[in-house]
């Protein structure tokens, strides 16, 4: 019988592993850090070690040989689907597909491609590569207004997921769906603009259909427990009922625990109250929250 793939959950468990995998949800993982992961788990998991390096390499230059990239997304099976896509950094969007390319330009975001940036192959330009199975040059695009440029010109492009979400960092479980998670976010009009809220988004829980979900801070108050008649409820015998709360402050928002048996956590250092900052990382129970900022 096969060997279970391990999940993103098993490797948070790891006091020394956590650190880097907080940084990746953060997109503030960088190559050093990466080389720096993959020397820890050498000698534990040398096939994650393997990834991590490879993924670097592939990152910074495109290979064109079929066996480099076939071990690349082998490995990635391995050591588990959802822990390597919350490291990859790219996503591709615009697929074009023949079928896509049937669709209007927008609609073309509607069809998922399975490609990373890592598995295309080399062209003339460093910030180019050519999808093989579409036969597509595809754009790696570092701002919005670039993106829209080529999107719209009916070009795929690959963003850093940073652009992609806006700052909700969206851990995605199997395949995405583009128009509701990053399309409707890249532009700056239509209907699926963000608003400018406050909010948590849900990194990582053991209720898998919690992972990606966004609650808006409304300014009279949040409280966060186990209890029904909290504002975001939360499963587990770690979560007490009435376990924390939120306040809108004259400086910002504030997280307060609430007396809880288990505590509260920013970025994992036990608090009483703390101001919350954009991009920072709440712990209640097992439940990983980032705190999203408004734009100014």
């Amino acid at each position: 019988m096969a060997e279970e793939p391990r999940r993103i959950a098993e490797y948070l468990r790891s006091d020394d592993e956590r650190p880097f995998i907080h940084k990746a949800f953060d997109r503030t993982l960088g190559d050093a850090d990466r080389l720096a992961y993959a020397a820890l788990v050498e000698d534990r998991d040398p096939e994650r070690a393997e990834w991590l390096r490879l993924e670097v390499a592939l990152h910074s230059r495109a290979a064109d040989d079929p066996a480099v990239l076939a071990r690349f997304v082998a490995l990635a099976r391995k050591i588990g689907l959802d822990y390597a896509d919350a490291l990859l950094r790219e996503d591709i969007m615009n697929c074009g597909s023949d079928g896509a390319k049937q669709a209007g330009r927008r609609v073309r975001f509607a069809f998922a491609c399975p490609k990373r940036w890592e598995t295309l192959a080399p062209a003339d330009d460093a910030s180019v590569r050519l999808c093989q199975q579409c036969n597509e040059r595809v754009y790696y695009c570092e701002t919005v207004a670039d993106a829209e440029v080529r999107a719209f010109a009916g070009q795929c492009i690959a963003i850093p997921r940073a652009l992609a979400d806006g700052g909700v960092q969206t851990v995605q479980l199997g395949r995405p769906d583009p128009v509701g998670h990053w399309a409707d976010r890249l532009f700056s009009y239509g209907p699926g603009a963000p608003k400018h809220v406050d909010a948590l988004v849900v990194l990582y829980s053991q209720q898998a259909e919690l992972v990606g979900r966004s609650h808006v801070l409304n300014p009279k108050g949040v409280t966060v427990g186990r209890g029904l008649d909290n504002t975001i409820v939360l499963g587990g015998d770690s979560v007490s009922r009435c376990h924390a709360r939120l306040e809108r402050r004259d400086d910002g928002w504030w997280v307060l625990d609430n007396g809880s048996t288990n505590g509260t956590y920013v970025h994992d250092t036990q608090v009483q109250e703390a101001r919350l900052a954009a991009g920072d990382l709440l712990k209640i129970g097992s439940t990983v929250f980032k705190f999203v900022a408004a734009p100014e």
